[in-house]
Formats: C-alpha cells, structure tokens, sequence
C-alpha cells in the first residue's frame, strides 16, 4: 500500500482527550496520491481506482475513543475509510455507492498511535465531504441515523378481487439512500395480503415494485426486505391476495389486515434476527431455505397444491 505523502492536514484538537469526539478538519487534506481536494468545495476528485485523500496524524493518541465517522453527500462511488498506526495492522471499513456515512472502529491496541486516516475510492470520480470526527461508541449511538416511521396503526379492509387495494399514505418520495431495510409489522391478518413497494434503483432507471408477501395470521408477524439498491421510495399499498389462478371471482373473501408499524432501517437484513422455526421474518429478498407455506401460514410440502408462499414470494403448485 502506498504511502500517504507526509503534507501535514493534522486534525486539529480542537477539544480535550477526553471530549466526546474530535473533528477531523475538512479545511485541508493535503495527503494523498493521485487524488486532489478542493476546500471550498469539501469535494476529493480521485484520478484513478484505489487511490486516496486523507489525514497524516502521525502519532495521534485516540485511546479514549472507539470509531472514526465520515459523512458525506450521497455519491455513485463505493469507497473504503483506511486506519493505520504505529503499532497495529490497518484497519478498513468499505460502504457501498448510494450511502452517506461511514463508520470504521479503531484498533483495540493500535489506536493510542493512529499515524494516518483516509478514504479510498474503487474507481475514478468524486466524493463531497461532509463531515469527519473521531468518537466513542455512545457518541456514534447518538448520531446514527434514526429508523423512517412510514406509517402506524393502519386498520386495513381489502375487498375481493383486483379491487382490493388500499394505499394509505400520499405520495411519499422519500429519500431512503441511507437506509437499508424497510419493516412491515403486521399485528394480525384475516385472508392472505401482500404489501407492493414502488422504489426507485440507486443505480438510476425507472421506479420498480418490488412485493412482500403475508400470510394469515392472529398472531403479530414481522416482515423484512432488503432496500439497500434503492434511493428513492415512492409509495406502498396493500392488496387482497385471497384469489388463487383458478379460482373464480366470486370465491375471493376480503382479507383484514392491521398493521402496527412500516419503517425504514439503517440496519442491513443481516443485523436482523432470524427464526428458523417460524414465518415471523419473511425476506422476500433472501433465501429462507425454501420453506413452503399455505395461505393460511401454515408449513407443506412439495406435494401440496395450489397457491403458496416460498422466500417470500406467492406461487402455483399443480
């Protein structure tokens, strides 16, 4: 790994040892190779993959700390915070295009000693900064970015047919760049409903309903699915999904949904607890081992027939 050139951009302490945190200036990132930086802007143009812009401590002690946090504007690159010392192995944190903050833990042992910090990019382009600090783990615990309430307390009736749809918020156009996982709490439901996300890809394109499935249930059920590729959500609805492919229009019931809470999270699915024995954390994005369930939540086999419900997503059995 190269070296950082040794321009002193010195974060500048301005509080004590012991302070909550400790900004990193952003007046100044002088070091780096093949990379620039313009102050005024708070903008790193990176020449080229892998290069870097960043701060030479050379011997910062950092012992009362835990994470080092950069924001920055939601950009297209996927980029890499580096941590070196004096006397550890370098430690990297990576964030993938679309986010807006990254956050790297220091080095147990190495970070009485931390010679240098910067942020790396994989490919040609740039990154606007927004803000750098240096803090514990109670601190980043009070910065972090909160969940998005979407909606509560929703008391759904879905007619039968193509016509039970019911969309209780307005347009909503948020901005979900950094979030990573949208929560459907479902406190019980008569029927068999799905809920129809429309998002917009972080890679640009049109919008893209994306489905989560629900199954029947008197007892609350939470939903999970992966919206880390999206920046932008459009709006939700829910639908009666009671009618099978061969059933007639005049067998459909309505369905009864109540939902207690849709949020988005920062957290990943990953973060998220699983439940081997249950249907409780459906991902619709996400193996689930293939489990197959009936409309009415319960577990069958391949030999059943008719409509049911694999990793999240309703199909056919014949």
């Amino acid at each position: 790994m190269k070296k950082l050139f040794t321009f002193i951009a010195m974060a500048l302490m301005a509080f004590s040892a012991n302070a909550a945190k400790i900004e990193l200036s952003l007046e100044d990132l002088g070091s780096g190779w093949n990379s620039s930086y313009d102050a005024a802007t708070k903008t790193i143009t990176y020449d080229a993959a892998w290069t870097g812009r960043g701060w030479w401590l050379s011997e910062a002690d950092y012992s009362a700390y835990d994470n080092v946090v950069v924001d920055f504007e939601t950009q297209e690159l996927g980029v890499q915070l580096v941590i070196e010392y004096k006397s550890a192995s370098s430690t990297t944190q990576w964030v993938d295009p679309g986010k807006t903050q990254i956050i790297a833990a220091l080095d147990v042992t190495g970070k009485a000693s931390v010679k240098q910090i910067y942020i790396q990019s994989s490919k040609a382009g740039k990154i606007v900064l927004k803000r750098a600090y240096v803090a514990t783990a109670d601190d980043v615990e009070k910065e972090a970015v909160k969940d998005l309430v979407l909606s509560t307390g929703d008391n759904l009736t879905l007619a039968a047919g193509a016509s039970g749809w019911n969309c209780p918020q307005s347009w909503l156009a948020k901005d979900i760049s950094e979030y990573n996982t949208i929560v459907f709490e479902i406190t019980s439901l008569e029927g068999a409903a799905k809920a129809t996300v429309q998002m917009v890809p972080t890679a640009g394109g049109d919008a893209v309903n994306e489905e989560i499935f629900f199954v029947a249930s008197s007892e609350a059920k939470i939903y999970y699915f992966d919206i880390s590729t999206y920046k932008t959500l459009n709006q939700f609805a829910y639908q009666n999904t009671n009618k099978g492919a061969d059933e007639e229009e005049t067998a459909i019931k309505e369905s009864k949904v109540v939902v207690g809470k849709v949020y988005a999270s920062a957290k990943k699915r990953s973060e998220f607890p699983e439940n081997p024995t249950g249907i409780s954390t459906i991902d619709a994005a996400k193996q689930q081992n293939g489990v197959l369930y009936n409309l009415a939540g319960q577990k069958v086999d391949e030999s059943y027939k008719g409509v049911v419900i694999m990793n999240g997503r309703k199909m056919v059995q014949k």
